[in-house]
């Protein structure tokens, strides 16, 4: 009786850290395949990236002699333009071999930024499928220092902007590839304000609320400073 009970409690600890170890390694799979930078601007051909793309740790890519490659880092805020070499993504920033770096901060919302699909829809980001009521939701889960801001999803729809804490005529976009552009419709939106942003899709809506910086700036700032994942 004791040699079967000290066998079932040997077999029941395996067991439990063999779930650890596959724990472990799925949340490595999670966060390294969670987008770290956006593309915003990309000169080299047969990279695999394109303006607009997320970036992902340990992706790399090969510029060439003048090839440029300009990310904008989430949780570092950090603006990043490399000329030639070969770029490898990092979490805040890149390592570049046999080319050319500048790094400059730029203002932007890194917690907001940085979420994985898992966070986002823990901290703002509200699916509604097809028939079900849309509710409020009142709480910015992000701040964005560009007054004109760019909306990206990996969905085409159409997105839809309400001011949330003052009269506003509200703003509706086509984006057939997922993304919208304020700053190239010439849209301002207020300093200060409160929003909701919503993607309506075929089969239901996201979305999500924002808070515009008191001091952000109208137009084309930096993607990163303006970008609101959907």
């Amino acid at each position: 009786m004791a040699r079967a009970t000290q066998h079932r409690k040997r077999t029941l600890r395996r067991a439990a850290f063999a779930a650890l170890l596959s724990s472990l390694a799925a949340s490595g799979a999670a966060r390294a395949a969670a987008p770290v930078a956006i593309v915003q601007e990309i000169t080299a051909p047969d990279t695999g990236l394109e303006f607009m793309a997320y970036a992902r740790e340990g992706d790399t890519v090969a510029l060439g002699r003048d090839g440029r490659l300009v990310l904008g880092y989430f949780e570092s805020c950090i603006e990043e333009t490399v000329t030639g070499g070969q770029v490898t993504v990092g979490v805040r920033q890149s390592s570049v071999v046999g080319g050319a770096v500048e790094r400059r901060p730029v203002s932007c919302d890194g917690g907001g930024l940085a979420l994985t699909e898992q966070q986002a829809a823990r901290s703002g980001v509200i699916v509604f499928r097809k028939g079900a009521a849309a509710s409020a939701v009142a709480k910015p889960s992000i701040r964005l220092h560009g007054a004109s801001p760019l909306l990206r999803a990996d969905h085409a729809g159409t997105f839809a902007i309400t001011r949330l804490d003052a009269p506003a005529p509200p703003i509706e976009l086509a984006a057939p590839d997922g993304v919208a552009d304020l700053a190239r419709h010439g849209i301002v939106l207020a300093p200060g304000g409160i929003y909701r942003a919503e993607l309506r899709m075929a089969d239901g809506i996201r979305a999500r609320v924002f808070e515009v910086d008191a001091f952000a700036v109208p137009g084309a700032a930096p993607i990163v400073s303006r970008l609101l994942r959907m």
